[in-house]
């Protein structure tokens, strides 16, 4: 179950939590990177978004921290910074690739990851139930589901698939 806060950013708003939550990014928002308050613990986590509106860049990923809340992209990447995200053109980062698949308004993006106690891992990207690609997680024992948005009105319906 996670919760959100209601307002994280300026133009960013957070309706719902628990199992499904809906982040609204308007217009006038800053690049950012919404998370929730609490982070997952060791184990197999995901979640799902449908975006039925999507008129800025996305990326949907994982961080160890709460600390970078900048749009999760190499281009705005600081040294210590770090996350593992997926955007709409199917870019991986830290990866640098492109998966299989790319993801646009209405279709359904899943964002795995294989946590272990040890810190080290697997994240993993579908799109409408097609594998898009992998990475792993070197960044430790704890995660926060992660969800970007740049220059654009974005609404982002979130379901938790397994109890992050």
């Amino acid at each position: 179950m996670m919760k959100f806060a209601a307002k994280p950013f300026q133009g960013v708003s957070v309706e719902g939590g628990g199992k499904t939550a809906r982040i609204v990014f308007s217009k006038q928002c800053k690049p950012c990177t919404v998370m929730p308050l609490d982070p997952v613990a060791p184990g197999s986590h995901a979640y799902e978004v449908v975006m039925p509106v999507k008129q800025g860049r996305t990326s949907l990923g994982w961080q160890p921290t709460r600390d970078n809340t900048v749009y999760m992209m190499s281009d705005y990447r600081e040294p210590d910074k770090k996350y593992v995200s997926y955007g709409g053109m199917g870019f991986m980062y830290p990866m640098k690739k492109v998966g299989s698949q790319k993801y646009a308004v209405g279709d359904r993006v899943r964002v795995e990851l294989d946590l272990s106690p040890d810190g080290t891992g697997t994240a993993r990207y579908s799109v409408n139930g097609k594998f898009s690609g992998e990475h792993p997680w070197t960044l430790g024992p704890q995660a926060y589901p992660a969800f970007s948005c740049e220059s654009g009105e974005t609404v982002m319906d979130v379901t938790w698939v397994s109890d992050c």
